[in-house]
């Protein structure tokens, strides 16, 4: 996993050298994002991938979502499907 900061104005580029990174334009690799396992990781499928599936619609008009939670402290993997009620449909 790799991130890149964006700061969109000096103030921002400041704030991130004020927070410990000497160089806020370089590419972040796994080891800068996170140093602990006191951590989570979760991701949420918008469109079907090879991890998850995308954000469907059930035969109850409800909208489904399929997440993934990793927990680096004891090494977990869940998955999680939940229904969220489509309230438009609920009005009508």
């Amino acid at each position: 996993m790799q991130a890149k900061l964006l700061p969109k104005n000096k103030t921002e580029y400041e704030r991130c050298v004020e927070m410990g990174l000497d160089n806020p334009n370089k590419i972040l690799k796994l080891h800068n994002l996170i140093s602990s396992d006191k951590c989570l990781f979760v991701a949420t499928g918008i469109t079907e991938n090879i991890l998850l599936k995308g954000i469907v619609l059930d035969t109850d008009s409800n909208y489904v979502t399929h997440s993934l939670l990793l927990n680096g402290q004891n090494k977990h993997i869940r998955y999680i499907e939940c229904k969220h009620s489509n309230y438009q449909e609920l009005v009508k």
